[in-house]
């Protein structure tokens, strides 16, 4: 029996890590080459699991081999130096998020092109690559270099890491989701949102964070708080939304979901008279506080929208 209760025990130690959430993996880096036509790859060794938003950082150490980059960096230097160095601003692509409202894998964590020229030595130097970091079906995440250009390349040379690796991390406490401006044609990346939290029943924000619209319609910020809370959202020209006693725990919660309505013109939660009396002041203008729509002018479009929506108020 003292048996049978060991093998109980151990197996459920053995399942425990397979339980908890993997919280971040990591990709080794050396030996890597950032070399004119060689695409490099790389994998985790341990799976990642799946969450909302990811972290990545790219880190280490590289030396020149060769040309210009062999004279400038002939000793392990740190990576994000030599991009500053070669063209300042040019690190920026070694550390970044990548938002999952899914919260599903595969994902890809990133993927981007880097192009740019700079002088080197009094080189003039073109360098460009397809930088991906992509989470698999089973979580284990690949780092690539593809379609690498870093010509002359017998006069520059090329880096080699000679230590280093891509850290990924899930973010804790992401909330977010869906997120529609109503009636609207411009640009809604461009539009600021404010996002409350507040207790149950409360119209008192204990947290406030303003966030964008993504190209995809979603919308994320990371809270510190933990708990039940309603979550509102609010714009300037559109009504306040809420989604109420919403949970969130250190996994997060994508699932908040908004489309705000437009036509709130002086930012008083409903659209009135007054709202009225602000579009005619503009009508014919470029607003813009009264271009509802986004299309640059004040116009039928805004009148249409806003009488569409006379007499709604925004939830408190």
């Amino acid at each position: 029996m003292r048996t049978f209760h060991f093998s109980l025990l151990a197996a459920a130690l053995l399942l425990a890590p397979a339980i908890h959430a993997q919280q971040s993996t990591t990709i080794p880096l050396t030996g890597v080459q950032f070399r004119n036509a060689t695409n490099q790859s790389r994998s985790s060794a341990t799976p990642i699991s799946p969450a909302f938003v990811y972290d990545y950082q790219i880190a280490g150490n590289a030396r020149g081999v060769g040309g210009a980059l062999g004279i400038l960096f002939p000793t392990p230097t740190p990576i994000a130096t030599i991009f500053e160095f070669l063209a300042p601003g040019s690190s920026a692509f070694l550390t970044g998020q990548g938002p999952n409202i899914n919260g599903t894998h595969p994902f890809p964590v990133a993927n981007q092109r880097i192009d740019g020229t700079t002088n080197v030595s009094g080189i003039n130097v073109t360098y460009g690559f397809d930088l991906m970091i992509q989470i698999a079906a089973n979580g284990i995440v690949s780092f690539s270099l593809t379609n690498v250009v870093l010509t002359p390349s017998i006069l520059v040379g090329y880096l080699e890491f000679t230590s280093g690796q891509v850290t990924i991390q899930r973010t804790r406490g992401v909330i977010g989701g869906q997120m529609s401006l109503q009636d609207f044609i411009g640009d809604a990346t461009t539009v600021p949102i404010t996002i409350e939290l507040r207790n149950p029943g409360s119209t008192t924000a204990v947290a406030t964070y303003s966030v964008n619209a993504t190209a995809a319609n979603t919308w994320f910020t990371v809270t510190a708080l933990r708990g039940t809370y309603d979550v509102t959202a609010k714009s300037s020209h559109w009504l306040r939304q809420k989604v109420g006693s919403a949970v969130i725990t250190d996994d997060g919660t994508m699932n908040l979901h908004f489309s705000l309505i437009n036509g709130d013109v002086d930012g008083d939660n409903e659209v009135t008279v007054g709202d009225y009396s602000i579009l005619s002041s503009q009508f014919g203008t470029t607003g813009p506080q009264a271009d509802l729509n986004g299309d640059g002018d004040v116009d039928i479009g805004d009148y249409s929208i806003l009488s569409s929506n006379f007499g709604v108020a925004g939830d408190d």
